[in-house]
């Protein structure tokens, strides 16, 4: 009689490079044979070494095979395919359903071509004719150890792969938000360093108009077109400290207002706001009713709705003017005139305490010579 082999030719004996027993950690290797009589049981039992731990299960019928599989995991089923209530065909058949990893040897008395295609069909790894000599037995049962471990190796090195790739993907994640904060860094010091380099041209620019300017009327003139030029259409008025409390106009650009209520608000911030902006080192943002209520108390309704920003010009801690900007806050002022008003404060601070000791020192040249010299020179100086 023939004898039906369903081994792949191109697939031979699988030994793995490792360590079988550390994969398994000691864990029988589960055989469940499924035949009326026990003597393939007992042949399987004998034919074992003892390298490999099994365990062998008996099932004398599909009924029994089915609930020992459904109660726990089983690596190999040796089944005939000729049973009491039905086949190995069929239980191959529950097998591939419940897609279990259950290798499967089919066994039979009558072996045909078409009954080795179906088990071949429905999955099992090998089909035997009887009588089956043991050490045939032997080499198909290691054989399915082997590729068992092997498919066992092969998915724990799938999970390590997958958590590596998680890993690397966590970290991926990581190093692109790090990314991402450097570049908005880059950004906010580039944008911070062009503001400074700006900020640096524009008081350049201020300081080369004032430097050699020794006349009153023309440096706050000076001064009120610069600001015009950068801020844009605008109310500007600049205030002059009369005593050392009290502030008087000493220059004014009327944009958008009447001539009475200018008059009247003009009044007010020489009294009331230029000596409280004095009292400040920094550019005052007034852009909202409540900031202006603060800083001009009941007065702040001379400047509802507008947008405004006011500084000192200060010398040795002492305010030698107070300039104001103020406009409707529909069209607000651009932050960077801010950083432009607290770059030329301490040239115009230091351009006003030039004058002032130009003026002092003519005041005391003239009180010690100025009777000489009007005698030399026919009369007082004009």
């Amino acid at each position: 009689m023939p004898r039906y082999s369903s081994r792949q030719p191109s697939t031979p004996a699988i030994t793995p490079h490792y360590d079988r027993a550390e994969q398994r950690s000691h864990k029988p290797f589960r055989v469940l044979v499924v035949d009326r009589g026990m003597d393939l049981a007992k042949q399987l039992e004998r034919c074992m070494d003892t390298q490999q731990p099994i365990k062998v299960e008996h099932a004398c019928n599909l009924g029994e095979a089915r609930e020992r599989l459904a109660r726990r995991p089983i690596d190999l089923v040796v089944a005939d395919t000729t049973l009491p209530d039905g086949s190995g065909f069929d239980l191959a058949r529950t097998l591939r359903q419940r897609r279990r990893r259950t290798q499967m040897l089919m066994v039979t008395d009558t072996p045909t071509v078409e009954a080795a295609v179906q088990a071949m069909r429905l999955g099992a790894v090998d089909f035997l004719t009887r009588p089956l000599e043991t050490k045939q037995l032997t080499q198909r049962v290691r054989e399915v150890i082997a590729r068992q471990d092997h498919d066992h190796h092969q998915t724990q090195r799938i999970r390590r792969l997958r958590r590596a790739c998680h890993k690397l993907n966590e970290a991926r994640e990581e190093i692109s938000q790090q990314v991402d904060i450097l570049c908005s860094d880059l950004v906010s010091a580039y944008q911070e360093l062009a503001d400074q380099m700006q900020q640096n041209v524009s008081s350049t620019e201020y300081q080369a108009m004032v430097r050699q300017e020794l006349d009153l009327e023309q440096l706050l003139l000076k001064t009120l077109e610069y600001l015009i030029d950068r801020a844009g259409p605008t109310n500007a008025a600049l205030f002059l400290p009369s005593t050392a409390d009290e502030f008087s106009l000493g220059g004014y650009v009327n944009f958008d207002c009447s001539s009475d209520a200018a008059d009247l608000l003009l009044q007010h911030l020489g009294d009331v706001f230029a000596p409280r902006v004095a009292e400040h080192a920094k550019v005052l943002r007034l852009n909202s009713d409540k900031v202006l209520q603060e800083h001009m108390g009941d007065d702040a309704a001379y400047l509802a709705e507008c947008d405004v920003l006011a500084f000192a010009c200060q010398h040795e801690n002492e305010a030698l003017a107070v300039i104001t900007l103020f406009r409707d806050r529909d069209d607000p002022f651009d932050d960077q005139l801010v950083d432009i008003c607290a770059s030329i404060a301490p040239i115009m601070a230091e351009a006003l305490s030039r004058l002032i000791r130009i003026h002092h020192r003519s005041n005391l040249f003239d009180d010690e010579y100025g009777d000489e010299r009007s005698d030399e020179f026919g009369g007082e100086l004009a």
